[in-house]
C-alpha cells in the first residue's frame, strides 16, 4: 500500500480504477470494502492493496526471527510472557541483561526485552496491552538490517504495509497505535 498518490513501477490498477469515476463518487462507493480488486481510499487519496512479494519474504523471515527469541527467553526465564520475564527481572529472579541457554545475549528493558540471535538480528518485542508480545514495523526493519546474513529489502513503508495487509486477512492483530501481536507458534 503507499499514500500521497506515489506509484511503485510495479503497481498494477485495477480496472475499477482505470474507470472514469468523479473522486467522490469513488471514495463512497470505497467506503467499508475494497470493490474492484482492492482498491481502498485512505485520508481521500487514492491508494492500492496488493502483494508485495519482497516485503512479504522479509516479513516472514522477522516473525519467524521474533518467535526463536520469544522462545528462548521463555526458556531462559521459566516463563512464556513478556510480561513474566519483564516481572522476573524486577523481582530479582532474572538478571535484566545475560545469555540464554542457546548463547544468544538478551537485555530486559522497560516493558520488553531485546535478543541477538546467531544470525546478528536483534529481536524487540514488548509486552502488548492485555497480554501478549507485540512488535512495531520498526521492529521489523531493526532486525532485518542487524541480521549478518539479511539485507532489509523493503523499507519501513512497505513492511508496515505488508504487515497491516496481513492484519487485514486475520493473520495478525493490530494494536492501537500501529503494534501488532506476535502470534502464537
Amino acid at each position: 500500500m503507499h499514500y500521497l498518490g506515489v506509484k511503485s513501477p510495479n503497481t498494477r490498477r485495477s480496472s475499477f480504477a482505470a474507470t472514469n469515476i468523479d473522486p467522490l463518487r469513488r471514495a463512497r462507493q470505497t467506503v467499508g470494502g475494497t470493490p474492484g480488486g482492492g482498491e481502498r481510499q485512505h485520508g481521500g487519496m487514492e491508494t492500492e492493496h496488493r502483494d508485495d512479494p519482497p516485503a512479504h519474504e522479509a516479513v516472514d523471515r522477522a516473525l519467524s526471527a521474533f518467535r526463536e527469541g520469544r522462545r528462548a527467553m521463555a526458556r531462559r526465564g521459566g516463563v512464556a510472557s513478556v510480561e513474566g520475564i519483564v516481572g522476573a527481572v524486577l523481582r530479582g529472579a532474572l538478571p535484566r541483561a545475560g545469555r540464554t541457554g542457546e548463547g544468544w545475549e538478551y537485555q530486559v528493558h522497560g516493558i520488553g526485552y531485546t535478543v541477538t540471535l546467531a544470525d546478528g538480528g536483534d529481536v524487540h518485542l514488548d509486552a502488548a496491552p492485555g497480554g501478549g508480545a507485540c512488535f512495531r514495523a520498526f521492529d521489523v526493519r531493526q532486525y532485518l538490517e542487524s541480521a549478518s546474513d539479511a539485507a532489509a529489502p523493503a523499507g519501513l513503508g512497505r513492511l508496515g504495509a505488508e504487515l497491516r495487509r496481513r492484519a487485514g486477512r486475520g493473520e495478525l492483530t493490530a494494536l492501537p497505535g500501529g503494534g501488532f501481536l506476535l502470534p502464537e507458534g
